[in-house]
């Protein structure tokens, strides 16, 4: 059974996007298809369903015809939403709102697409949030934030605001992916198949059959790129009972640390508990629960059973290659765990690594 609504729909105002989505699933129609009928890219696609792109007189006809309601339905809801989340900046006091919105990278989140400039600031980062005052925020947020600020602190420092405005990117675009009910017997038994997606060299073919691949299980698997400040490779949480969340910054740009993070956030599903956020960023305050994660994902990627013969290879690139082939690896996960294990440096054998571009990875997204 698939989830047929949006992950956050808060009732004091509400993006149109909310209902959009609601209305395609509930139709049985792909957001891909919807974006070919109204002529939108897919970056304008994501933008309209979290509520940063209007709905326009052309989109409105687009969902007249594809999902039902006059056009004037559509108009009328972005206005609608427009007039209650002005409402809600209203009633935060300049004061507030300023001390509020310094504690946040506002000009990385403008350029990243994650807030829109045209809005006034409280606004979108109310909308951002998906709260209705800073009041709110704290309430929603308090528990989030100790998770994020490890504990060591009851202010919100530059790192953990970084922090928490990736993960909470990362929540939206998961609310866009339709996913099956959590079966983790499910997940955990095709992790070895995906595992086979570690030879293709083109993240715009291989993500797009992972995200797949994880959604079949109740598992949203999204990318996003994280501000400066924030730390984190990757992050697990579940949003409801019912689904995950993996999400990954990409933060290295090659292909072992990519696959290591995946598996590694894989692992904390499979091993952890459900209420837990983990939070990939070198800190180690979680480290029985890092150090079980780890050895999952090695034993998934290179299972114990060669790790003998890896660690018998030489530091050249045709044995290194030849063994990878053989698992069914690329070899960038090979060098990874020789590297990991300090089979060998840290400097060797880098040139098998695959580099990815943030052009390659928009694209894929």
């Amino acid at each position: 059974m698939r989830n047929s609504e949006p992950e956050f729909s808060p009732n004091w105002y509400s993006p149109p996007g909310n209902s959009i989505v609601a209305a395609l699933r509930q139709k049985e129609i792909a957001t891909a298809e919807f974006a070919v009928r109204a002529q939108l890219s897919q970056s304008d696609l994501r933008a309209l369903l979290l509520g940063s792109r209007p709905v326009d007189q052309r989109v409105a006809n687009a969902l007249s015809e594809t999902v039902g309601a006059s056009a004037n339905y559509w108009l009328a809801r972005q206005t609608d939403f427009e007039s209650n989340l002005s409402k809600c900046a209203q009633s935060v006091s300049s004061k507030d709102a300023d001390s509020f919105m310094n504690a946040f990278p506002l000009s990385e989140m403008r350029k990243l697409g994650f807030i829109d400039s045209n809005q006034k600031e409280i606004g979108s980062i109310l909308q951002f949030f998906g709260v209705r005052s800073i009041e709110h925020w704290k309430s929603v947020y308090d528990a989030r934030l100790q998770a994020v600020a490890f504990r060591k602190s009851t202010t919100l420092e530059s790192e953990d605001a970084s922090t928490l405005v990736w993960l909470r990117e990362a929540e939206r675009n998961a609310s866009l992916i339709d996913c099956h009910s959590w079966d983790k017997s499910g997940f955990k038994r095709c992790l070895s198949e995906l595992r086979s997606l570690t030879r293709n060299k083109n993240p715009e073919i291989f993500f797009p059959k992972l995200v797949e691949g994880c959604a079949e299980f109740g598992v949203a698997l999204v990318f996003a790129k994280a501000p400066k400040a924030c730390k984190a490779s990757g992050a697990t949480m579940f949003l409801n009972p019912d689904k995950a969340m993996i999400a990954l910054s990409f933060r290295h740009l090659s292909d072992d640390h990519f696959w290591f993070s995946f598996f590694h956030e894989a692992a904390h599903l499979i091993l952890h508990d459900k209420k837990a956020l983990f939070l990939e960023d070198g800190s180690g305050v979680t480290e029985a629960e890092e150090t079980e994660a780890n050895e999952l994902a090695s034993e998934i990627l290179i299972p114990k059973s060669r790790r003998a013969e890896m660690e018998s290879l030489p530091a050249r690139t045709k044995p290194i290659i030849s063994f990878a082939r053989d698992l069914g690896v690329c070899p960038g996960v090979v060098v990874g765990q020789m590297q990991f294990f300090k089979m060998i440096g840290f400097n060797q054998m880098n040139g098998l690594k695959r580099r990815f571009t943030w052009e390659q990875l928009g694209n894929s997204i």
